[in-house]
């Protein structure tokens, strides 16, 4: 049975919402709102993904800066890469994808944000020649909205 995914939209400046636990099913977490300190995001157990799953971060704000970072956390004894147990994103607007080897460790890749598509109204498999595996993602100019394809494509609320 396939496991359903989510896509998650946080204001990680928002008090309530300072630090983020990104659960076994969220497969995008995206920072909207001003960046104001750094903060914290734990990845779920590498454990609790397929090998190969994945969980994408994305400054949608760009916000972060060197002083206001995400310090991404591994869970447990999980490490990313081959023993760090934090990857800090300190770059304006990066998007970074951490790929799970179902079991202990995550590896991390990107850095300053590139869609793979930027179009005038919603993202769709027509604006490709082939279509698109799962985890591609576009922007949306008009609307200012977000794209990620997981199966169908799923917006971000509009980015302001």
């Amino acid at each position: 049975m396939a496991t359903t995914r989510s896509l998650v939209v946080v204001g990680m400046n928002n008090a309530a919402v300072s630090d983020f636990t990104v659960g076994a099913t969220d497969y995008v977490v995206t920072q909207t709102g001003s960046m104001s300190a750094s903060r914290v995001l734990t990845l779920p157990a590498a454990v609790k993904l397929p090998p190969g799953g994945t969980v994408t971060v994305i400054d949608s704000s760009w916000s972060v800066t060197a002083t206001n970072t995400i310090v991404v956390t591994a869970a447990g004894s999980d490490t990313i890469g081959n023993a760090a147990t934090t990857d800090t994103i300190a770059t304006a607007g990066a998007i970074r994808r951490y790929t799970s080897d179902g079991a202990s460790k995550w590896y991390a890749e990107g850095g300053a944000m590139t869609f793979s598509v930027i179009v005038a109204g919603a993202v769709s498999d027509a604006a490709f020649a082939v279509a698109p595996p799962n985890g591609t993602v576009g922007y949306d100019s008009t609307n200012h909205k977000i794209y990620v394809k997981d199966g169908t494509w799923k917006a971000t609320a509009a980015l302001t």
